[in-house]
């Protein structure tokens, strides 16, 4: 690679273009240098949710229902204060420990209010033997080997440096949520909520030391949540513990658990969905509880609507029947309170697109082009066979010619543009340890076998479990009907695999027997172990550990040479003092290594604001500075002799294979 190139600066006089509009609002900036430790952070903002949690425990909830109800208030209550404080122009430290301060009073008081005994009392864990506790003990080693890689690995998925974190920065720095110039749209339309925790923790925490701790938390939320919901579908104490084994040990979950992606976020809150559906008791109450867990996973990602619509179906279908025309009022205030829960969203999508959930085609070619039955047919097979690869390179093959001679039954074309995200093919690969690919074929071939084992048995069909294994079937084929299929889209299928857990757990413990059951459990976990420490970008084993290279270099471990251009552009904009910085990027560009590379230079916060901005949210009134930056750095891959940004034909005073920056008029040259 060759060694970046320092230019000479620009004679006086040089243009580099109309400074944007001021900005009126006050903005605290936001020190890389933490005011408050990530552990008091982290306990500022978890003490209001095990206060709810305790809450509900006192009115005669069981530990695990407490646990998600809990949850779910907490989830709300993140939701409206990241909406007021941004209303108010004050998403920063000292606005949002206060907002927490005032969130674990009220958490509080409702505890002192509830009737009955206190939460804590009332809290016993149960006592595990021989099968039982290899069970637990291994669901909980995965956990905690993949906790200590989140806590030590910073974000860096592809997708986490794009849009992910690149958003969070971009709000801390403006104090609000409200839509702002940037050339990766994705930070603007796509659903927010599990970017509003890490906001939170961020500011906080003065940094993301604790930002992968959200998807980590959401995986031992799920494992708890399927444990309840297996219970509800009748399995025992194996039962339930095999579900958690399932859940914990699926190489999708275990990849994402460490980083900073949105789906298991988004499986947690379809968890809650799942158990209140599961709960069905009648009134007011429990409807609210549904409608806070849909209005969550849908604020979260947009697999949300489709995983949650059949059990949103059997739900309202059961309630009507059983009330009849009073079941209206609860179904109403459900969906009142999920689109009141997205109102912000949807509004600032609506400013800047016109639609509220952002812009469509042709720019995110998300929906099928085609509805018809070997549509249908092709991508229920290629979004199964995106899961079973082996390592045995002639099995893989034996497979794609299957998935070929598939598409050829049905008349479908194969890789059809109508059904294909546009650039990718269809193939079945070996195991992957990239969180984007990651297959879970161990877990597909349970599920045909449990679905086959509630089949079988008739004192299981006539039980809870085959309805809610349809409403999941059912989900499985909407997300096949309504999306292309994409190479990626094994990550999107983790609430899948999520759902099925307590159904899994139902038909291994009472269908095939308490020691298959454990068996099946054990046998899962210690599959899964490879994945829990072998994250080909967070692994905690070997010379690439987590634990031995030096965050910096952690972030940009997916492109090293990129990573060092971006050091080496922020020590240059460093020696010159440069504290306001423009950025020309890609749509799929690193936005947040950037951020962090400038800060960790500069030794503070440097303002980063994307200019030349010609997407619909050029307009965009939030996120504005003061006055022209200093600089414009050019993020890409820079080709000889052809620059994206040069103002009437100036030089950049820095150049690499990744960046290029330009120096305003008066920029220091040294």
């Amino acid at each position: 690679m060759p060694d970046p190139v320092y230019l000479p600066p620009d004679p006086p006089g040089a243009y580099f273009g109309p400074g944007p509009r001021l900005s009126t609002k006050l903005r605290l900036p936001v020190p890389p240098v933490s005011l408050l430790s990530p552990l008091a952070a982290l306990l500022l903002v978890l003490t209001p949710l095990v206060l709810l949690a305790l809450s509900f425990r006192k009115r005669g909830a069981g530990a695990r229902e407490s646990l998600l109800l809990g949850a779910l208030a907490w989830g709300v209550a993140l939701t409206l204060l990241t909406e007021a404080l941004s209303a108010l122009s004050l998403l920063t430290r000292g606005g949002v420990a206060a907002g927490w301060v005032l969130v674990s009073g009220a958490a509080y008081l409702a505890l002192r209010r509830a009737p009955g005994t206190s939460g804590w009392s009332r809290i016993a864990l149960p006592r595990l033997r021989g099968a039982d506790a290899l069970l637990a003990g291994g669901t909980a080693a995965l956990l905690l080997l993949v906790g200590v890689v989140a806590v030590a690995a910073p974000p860096n998925t592809w997708d986490s440096l794009t849009y992910h974190m690149g958003r969070v920065v971009h709000w801390a720095q403006n104090g609000s949520v409200a839509p702002y110039p940037t050339h990766v749209q994705r930070q603007l339309f796509l659903n927010p909520w599990a970017e509003f925790a890490l906001l939170h923790l961020y500011l906080l925490g003065g940094g993301d030391r604790l930002a992968n701790l959200v998807q980590w938390g959401a995986l031992a939320g799920c494992v708890a949540g399927v444990t309840l919901l297996a219970r509800r579908l009748g399995a025992g104490r194996r039962g339930q513990l095999a579900a958690a084994a399932f859940c914990a040990s699926a190489p999708m979950a275990l990849m994402q658990a460490s980083g900073t992606k949105n789906d298991l976020v988004v499986a947690f809150w379809l968890v809650c969905l799942a158990d209140g559906v599961l709960r069905g008791r009648q009134g007011t109450g429990p409807a609210l509880a549904v409608g806070a867990a849909l209005g969550l996973a849908m604020l979260t990602k947009g697999t949300g609507y489709v995983y949650a619509f059949p059990f949103l179906v059997w739900w309202s279908v059961a309630r009507l029947r059983a009330e009849h025309a009073r079941a209206l009022l609860p179904l109403g205030a459900a969906a009142l309170l999920a689109l009141t829960l997205n109102a912000g969203y949807y509004a600032r999508n609506l400013e800047v697109y016109g639609r509220p959930l952002g812009p469509g085609a042709p720019e995110f070619p998300l929906a099928n082009e085609t509805f018809t039955p070997s549509a249908l047919a092709s991508n229920v097979v290629r979004n199964v066979m995106i899961h079973l690869g082996t390592p045995v390179g002639p099995v893989d093959l034996f497979l794609q010619r299957v998935t070929i001679h598939a598409h050829r039954a049905v008349g479908a074309p194969f890789d059809d543009p109508r059904t294909t995200w546009p650039g990718t093919r269809f193939f079945v690969q070996g195991p992957s340890f990239q969180e984007d690919t990651a297959g879970n074929p161990l877990h597909v071939v349970v599920i045909v076998l449990s679905l086959g084992v509630l089949l079988a048995r008739g004192e299981l069909r006539r039980g809870p479990a085959l309805p809610y294994f349809a409403a999941l079937v059912a989900a499985f084929l909407l997300f096949c009907l309504y999306l292309k299929w994409q190479i990626w889209h094994s990550r999107l299928h983790v609430g899948l695999f999520v759902l099925a857990a307590p159904a899994v757990g139902v038909a291994l413990a009472r269908g095939i027997g308490a020691r298959a059951a454990g068996a099946a459990g054990l046998l899962l976990l210690l599959a899964g172990l490879p994945w829990a420490v072998r994250n080909a970008g967070r692994p905690l084993l070997g010379s690439a550990s987590v634990l031995r290279v030096p965050r910096d270099e952690q972030y940009t471990a997916a492109d090293p040479e990129r990573g060092r251009d971006l050091r080496a552009a922020a020590r240059f904009l460093a020696e010159r003092r440069c504290r306001d910085v423009g950025v020309v990027i890609d749509e799929d560009g690193w936005n947040y290594p950037l951020s962090v590379a400038l800060d960790r230079a500069a030794g503070r916060h440097v303002r980063l604001h994307h200019v030349g901005v010609a997407n619909p949210s050029a307009s965009a009134r939030e996120g504005r500075p003061a006055g022209p930056p200093c600089a414009v750095a050019v993020v890409g891959e820079i080709r000889p002799g052809k620059s994206r940004f040069s103002p009437r034909g100036r030089a950049p005073a820095f150049r690499s294979e990744h960046v290029e920056v330009f120096l305003a008029d008066g920029a220091p040259a040294r």
